[in-house]
């Protein structure tokens, strides 16, 4: 999965590729080459995680909670690591005013910067590494290993779909109280874009502004409303966002002098308040964790305009924080000494209908060992209680925060961060890396068909999305519909409601077992990887599986869901995407993150069918709601073969003198609750085939028809059947002259093997039932190839090649099972495809009689 959510041009980091002169001069005695351990406790910690939690910090109290929207410098030091500062880019999370860091920048050794955004690192010599494996993330260490950060990705489905995590690690003698970490009051830590202190370099903070907005809604302080005018929230005056009882508007604009002067250079928040006569400026304050340091009248009808022309002239005996008989004044609060510290879990968790903070916490213990017989709330009986209990806090307010599906994936963020660990510790990535991380290459099912011999009333379809990580990770993403219903509460059988992947590679056959590799994992990693079908589609943007696969080993497999009893119910195979990575259009400005996902496309000589899965980059206008632009929402086949000249890339691709309508005009993804988006054969007769469309472009539309994506069509190669694949056996019919009351169906699979023995695996019922128990006659329930090309007549004698003793004498079904399967058994034929496409596959009963005939032939599709 391409999750790379914001590229940067050469051009956007060239001014970071600071020199490292002097960089020698500048480590004076910081020399920590020696301190292997990074909870040494010669470093001052500074741990953070989820929605933002600071669960240890060189500040007093050195356990809190910061959830500011915006950038904020988090820690920095001239001491040692060469001028180092840390600034965390913090996004809106949920409703109850929760953020989570969706960027993080750095700046080391004499000028270097390290910017983490998503997945991805880049290098201030514009490189862009992408990140080996998520949990571990990027170490980034100083030259004289004095600051040590480690930086790991979360990803989740509710808005904006990600999370940093971090643990930063200073030498003591370098701490200062400058940042979050080590601040008694946080006001003067916002970091401005326009000022010489912001990190982040400017087309990437525009760009993470306009993913931030996109995906929750909100202009974080610091960025520009996507439709213009005044921000919405001021800097550090989030916590006037916390229990909005009353109707209210942040004054964050500096239209008027008399409220910029009510600011007192920022160190308080003004706020238009509609007090209903009922209340008063110093109750909202308190309400909110504050002071009221004065209360303004406004002309009416109007709100954050002072109806005076100074502070002095404000009649204080009417107009004051205490006062109760206005509809509405401008109240002044003081900010905080953390003026965004988030809601309480219990907050958190009355906002959940069906899961209390009881439920939170017992979910947090489920997933996180170290937090087994921790009370909530805490009692504080030791030191060690203590910091466990801040973590179980953390965790019931992360766990309420979080949308249903997300919950568990929240929990499990919890458990990562057990504080007896220390970070862990992937390559380390310095500012002077400059070679790229291997990431892994998308795999899909792109559809399923009921599982062989199933009768389940519930018809899956959807796509799935297999990525394989070098760390042996398979990750999963998924939007699946036709589910087990009863799959929306816990099951506790074994594989209910699963989604796995299994050995086989038919589906037209038994799957056979799971597949991993069990001699590095002793554990079956795939129990506990199940589907929510509370939602119809079911979305899971990301599961990881630590199965020791690449994608090598998964390529054509099956991928099998379950329902709630552990039935097989569907199956689909493990395929290319038929297009390229998506690229940004070229010159598209808008704010919508890099298109992510593959997209399968196949061709008759006239129409095409294509499905698709996209997790990232879709506009999420494009909901259920009707879309009317031109091209809205579209995913459409172009008529250019390049996706970097968007004069090259020209209209939609149709054969216009076959057809006068355009075909693709109606053709588009739909957003249902959540990323990923998914779907199964759409068919648009364009009147071109297979070679017509090979090579061209497929753009993605945003909601106003706007171009936002681009990918180029590379259908795979037809090529004539060589050794190796694989023929069926898929009708039987009753032997010539037999009588017999068993009529076996089912399917059977041949393959050539390339020492050229055959290797058959079958699905087949109404065999005899006398074969579930050990047979002595000759050719007794046996399944054997025979010389014959017809099953209207006599069909020979069995067929091998060579003068050893006959191969099949040995070869034979059980019955004891219905279906009886057979997921692989070898026979020494000696002989090739060629040999055995077209013969006859005989079927006999206990006594060795011939009581069924097929034929086998090429079972491979066709269409291109």
């Amino acid at each position: 999965m391409n999750r790379t959510v914001w590229r940067l041009l050469a051009a956007s980091l060239a001014s970071l590729a600071f020199p490292h002169a002097g960089a020698e001069a500048s480590r004076g005695t910081c020399q920590c080459d020696g301190i292997l351990d990074w909870n040494d406790p010669s470093f001052g910690k500074c741990d953070w995680w989820g929605d933002v939690h600071i669960t240890k910090s060189w500040r007093s109290p050195d356990v809190f909670d910061f959830q500011g929207y915006g950038v904020y410098s988090y820690a920095s030091t001239t001491k040692c690591g060469g001028d180092f500062e840390m600034q965390l880019f913090q996004c809106p999370y949920s409703r109850n005013g929760n953020a989570v860091a969706i960027g993080v920048a750095v700046k080391v050794n004499n000028g270097d910067v390290v910017v983490v955004a998503n997945d991805t690192v880049f290098n201030a010599d514009v490189s862009a590494d992408t990140m080996e494996d998520l949990k571990k993330g990027v170490s980034i260490v100083s030259d004289d290993k004095c600051v040590r950060l480690n930086v790991n990705t979360k990803l989740y489905r509710r808005a904006p779909t990600l999370l940093h995590n971090g643990n930063l690690r200073v030498i003591q003698e370098a701490l200062t109280n400058e940042g979050i970490c080590g601040a008694p009051t946080f006001g003067g830590e916002f970091v401005a874009p326009d000022g010489p202190d912001m990190l982040f370099p400017e087309e990437m903070f525009k760009e993470m502004c306009g993913f931030c907005e996109d995906q929750t809604g909100v202009s974080v302080p610091g960025c520009t409303p996507a439709g213009g005018g005044d921000p919405v929230i001021s800097p550090g005056c989030d916590f006037l966002q916390l229990r909005p009882s009353k109707e209210f508007v942040d004054c964050a604009g500096d239209q008027d002098p008399v409220l910029e002067e009510a600011k007192a250079d920022g160190e308080n928040c003004v706020a238009y308040v509609r007090l209903q006569k009922q209340t008063s400026c110093s109750e909202f304050c308190t309400e909110k964790g504050s002071t009221c340091e004065m209360a303004i009248d406004q002309p009416n009808g109007q709100k954050c305009v002072a109806s005076v022309s100074s502070l002095s002239e404000i009649d204080t005996s009417k107009i004051n924080c205490d006062a109760k008989g206005f509809r509405d004044l401008i109240c002044v609060c003081k900010k905080p000494d953390n003026p965004a510290p988030g809601p309480t879990p219990e907050e958190a968790c009355a906002e959940q209908t069906d899961f209390s903070v009881q439920d939170a916490a017992n979910l947090c213990r489920e997933k996180a060992d170290f937090l087994q017989g921790v009370v909530y709330p805490g009692t504080g009986a030791s030191p060690d209680a203590i910091l466990k209990e801040a973590f179980l806090r953390a965790c019931i307010l992360d766990v309420c925060s979080a949308a249903p599906e997300d919950r568990e994936e929240v929990a499990e963020n919890a458990a990562d961060q057990d504080p007896s660990d220390p970070p862990v510790e992937p390559s380390t990535t310095t500012t002077t890396t400059t070679a790229p991380a291997v990431v892994g290459d998308e795999l899909y099912v792109f559809g399923f068909t009921p599982y062989v011999g199933s009768s389940s009333p519930f018809q899956p379809q959807g796509v799935v999305e297999v990525e394989s990580l070098p760390d042996g990770t398979t990750r999963l993403s998924w939007s699946l519909t036709g589910l087990d219903p009863a799959c929306s509460s816990q099951c506790n059988q074994a594989n209910c409601c699963g989604v796995h992947i299994h050995e086989g590679k038919s589906c037209k056959i038994p799957a056979g077992a799971h597949f991993w590799d069990s001699a590095s994992i002793s554990q079956d990693p795939w129990l506990s990887v199940k589907y929510d079908s509370s939602t119809d589609p079911a979305n899971l943007l990301s599961k990881e599986v630590k199965t020791g696969l690449s994608n090598e080993d998964v390529l054509g497999r099956t991928v099998v869901i379950h329902d709630a009893t552990g039935a097989r119910i569907a199956c689909g195979i493990i395929e290319p995407s038929t297009t390229t990575v998506f690229e940004k259009y070229p010159n598209y400005g808008g704010g919508l993150p890099l298109t992510a996902g593959g997209v399968k496309v196949e061709s008759d000589d006239t129409t095409q069918k294509l499905s698709w899965l996209f997790t990232h980059g879709l506009d999420p206008r494009c909901d259920e709601s009707t879309c009317t632009a031109a091209n809205c929402c579209g995913v459409h086949i172009h008529e250019g073969m390049t996706c970097s000249d968007a004069d090259a890339i020209g209209g939609h691709y149709w054969n216009k003198d076959a057809h006068s309508e355009d075909p693709w005009k109606n053709v588009r993804y739909v957003i249902q609750g959540s990323m990923p988006s998914a779907v199964n054969d759409i068919m648009v007769t364009t009147g071109y085939g297979a070679e017509d469309i090979n090579g061209r472009a497929v753009v993605v539309h945003d909601y106003d028809g706007a171009r936002i994506g681009c990918a180029i069509i590379e259908l795979p190669v037809v090529e004539t059947p060589v050794e190796g694949d694989d023929l069926y056996v898929f009708d039987f019919s009753p032997y010539p002259g037999s009588s017999s009351p068993y009529q076996p169906q089912g399917v059977v699979e041949v393959k050539s093997t390339e020492d050229d023995n055959t290797v058959l695996s079958w699905s087949l019922t109404g065999l005899d039932p006398g074969c579930s128990s050990p047979c002595s006659q000759t050719n007794c329930c046996g399944i054997h190839i025979h010389e014959g090309t017809s099953c209207a007549e006599d069909a020979g004698p069995h067929h091998w090649n060579g003068h050893d003793e006959d191969p099949w004498l040995s070869v034979k079904y059980d019955s004891s099972g219905d279906p009886a399967n057979v997921l692989s058994m070898e026979v020494h034929t000696h002989l090739t495809r060629s040999d055995v496409l077209g013969r006859t596959l005989v079927i006999h009963d206990k006594t060795g009689a011939r009581i069924a005939c097929g034929i086998i032939e090429d079972g491979r599709s066709c269409m291109v």
